[in-house]
């Protein structure tokens, strides 16, 4: 992702933005217009409309002195122009995301929750990623909800 990226860009194109809650300052209100969100320091994902069931935040877990579990947020969104996708993963270890996606019990993971949310066209979901020693062990998808927010047609 890039602080340069220009406005005309999410108007034309798919786009995948991979960054951290600083770095993806120029999706800020597709980010604003979530109901999960990631802290400044990404210690943890705030969830403003809990669900049943649901906690109201999802913290990072140290389990010992060098493994602890971090969350992160996978999103799919709608791009400014009909039939567009803005793809989102916001996370301090964005490379545990992007093997989340492009695994196939990664994918499969994400899917059965997605369908279990009703298949939503436009989803943000919170994840957790477990860390041993800062290397990522395994990446899971926890809460899911629909998007259903309207992106700001100029957000930059």
């Amino acid at each position: 992702m890039t602080r340069d990226l220009a406005p005309l860009f999410l108007e034309n194109s798919n786009v995948i933005a991979v960054g951290t809650h600083q770095t993806l300052q120029p999706l800020h209100d597709y980010v604003q217009a979530m109901n999960f969100s990631l802290a400044p320091s990404e210690l943890r994902v705030t969830n403003s409309k809990p669900r049943p069931g649901e906690q109201a935040t999802y913290e990072i877990v140290q389990k010992s002195k060098d493994r602890e579990v971090r969350p992160s947020i996978l999103a799919v969104l709608p791009g400014r122009a009909p039939g567009l996708k803005v793809m989102l993963l916001q996370s301090r270890d964005t490379g545990a995301l992007v093997e989340l996606i492009s695994s196939a019990a990664g994918s499969n993971s994400i899917e059965e929750m997605w369908k279990k949310e009703g298949s939503p066209q436009y989803f943000e979901m919170v994840t957790y990623t477990e860390l041993e020693s800062h290397r990522p062990l395994r990446t899971w998808p926890v809460a899911i909800h629909t998007f259903t927010s309207q992106v700001p047609a100029n957000s930059m």
